[in-house]
């Protein structure tokens, strides 16, 4: 299957804008609820989202590089549909893993900067890392020829950061003073989960 098969479907191409958004949304969304789960331990002081930025930066960093490097050598909406699927399965024991990591770190290390940065890393640069890798693969599926290779690395960018900007104040101004810190990274569970079948579905389709 080659690069040319999400960009010929109109039904695979909506997918994949969809999902794009969708995953920047979770993604600058779990830095917010981030914040809080780190708060009980770290505080909300300027350390705190120092490291909690720097954390996201690192895990976009890594990602971008890792999904263009992997879709490179497979040019379907397969790879994204495992990666965001095992970004799914990350968020489900998010609860699980700030209780078991974050409390024992802070016992160990107190509320300095290296405390901070590792509870951070615990929570944030694994599935950061994982949802990053949709944007770049993204432009490589969607992209139709060298002509409109930057017009559609900026169309990507711009609905990646659409995303990013809708999942930061929905998150903040709606969802943590609604159902709380925990209960977001369920529906952000559930919402990766969507966008990973929707992938996949839509490369059965293709092979289809």
């Amino acid at each position: 299957m080659d690069d040319a098969s999400v960009a010929a479907a109109p039904a695979g191409r909506l997918i994949v804008y969809a999902a794009t958004f969708l995953v920047s949304a979770v993604l600058m969304g779990y830095e917010m609820v981030g914040g809080r789960l780190l708060y009980p331990y770290f505080g909300s002081g300027i350390n705190t989202w120092a490291a909690l930025i720097s954390v996201t930066l690192c895990g976009m960093a890594i990602g971008a590089v890792a999904g263009g490097w992997v879709i490179d050598r497979r040019p379907s909406t397969l790879p994204p549909a495992l990666i965001i699927a095992a970004a799914s399965f990350y968020f489900s024991w998010v609860p699980v893993i700030a209780d078991a990591a974050i409390g024992p770190l802070a016992a160990r290390f107190g509320e300095g900067p290296l405390a901070v940065l590792l509870g951070a890393s615990a929570l944030v640069l694994v599935p950061v890392t994982l949802l990053g890798t949709l944007p770049p693969s993204a432009v490589r599926l969607l992209v139709r020829s060298t002509r409109s290779a930057g017009a559609m690395a900026g169309l990507v960018s711009g609905i990646s950061t659409a995303g990013s900007v809708v999942g930061t104040l929905v998150t903040a101004f709606v969802l943590i003073p609604a159902i709380g810190s925990r209960r977001i990274t369920q529906l952000f569970t559930v919402i990766l989960a969507g966008c990973a079948i929707a992938l996949f579905l839509a490369h059965a389709r293709r092979r289809e």
